[in-house]
């Protein structure tokens, strides 16, 4: 805000979206009488320390700092079952779910998920996907817009083969699961994907037979 006008600053008002957990039509009409839901947020210890570190408590969340209450879990995040493991590893191949919007520099396509890793290379076969999902926001290092960019909405499928031996096919799926996919590296790959980091492309594994189904 632009203090001794009190308007906002030209180029820095944009707009957000947000969630509202009660449905028109059905009995649920007050706020305590909605489900109430949590956000897991998985941390890297070995990096998280002093101000860094979540503090259990009262603090706020995201751009218009919302109230939320922190506290530490024992709880796992979902892994991908041993059957369906055993699935993908015999039929060298699978389905990826994105639970987020991925960003992908070629659009629709992925390149880094397509990438040989953990001495699997995998190839795309097919892709479901849906109109892009559109996000912008504000840059508050560099104070200005963040660039407008088109992402690969939440509820994606991607059929990927997958060429490699058994054990690099099961290393693979378990760094692959509950991962980010976006692909905004440099293109040496030296610099982390901010999309990465920022949680988009969160992604889950599901099992394909790796042949195409007549429709």
């Amino acid at each position: 805000m632009e203090a001794d006008q009190r308007i906002a600053k030209e180029g820095a008002l944009f707009g957000t979206s947000g969630l509202e957990f009660t449905a028109p039509g059905t009995s649920i009409h007050k706020l305590y009488e909605a489900q109430r839901l949590a956000l897991a947020v998985a941390v890297d210890e070995s990096e998280a320390s002093g101000l860094n570190k979540i503090q259990e408590g009262i603090a706020g969340l995201g751009g218009e700092r919302r109230m939320v209450r922190w506290r530490e879990s024992n709880d796992q995040l979902p892994t991908c079952s041993r059957e369906q493991l055993d699935t993908i590893v015999h039929d060298k191949a699978c389905r990826v779910f994105l639970l987020t919007p991925a960003f992908f520099t070629k659009g629709y396509r992925p390149t880094w998920l397509t990438e040989p890793r953990h001495e699997v290379k995998p190839s795309l076969a097919a892709i479901a996907i849906q109109r892009p999902q559109i996000a912008s926001g504000w840059d508050l290092e560099k104070k200005c817009p963040k660039p407008t960019r088109r992402f690969a909405p939440a509820g994606t499928v991607i059929f990927l083969n997958l060429e490699g031996s058994k054990d690099a096919i099961r290393d693979w799926v378990n760094n692959i699961w509950m991962q980010c996919v976006s692909d905004d590296d440099d293109q040496n790959g030296s610099v982390p994907s901010q999309s990465r980091d920022d949680g988009f492309g969160l992604a889950v594994l599901g099992t394909w037979t790796g042949k195409p189904v007549a429709m």
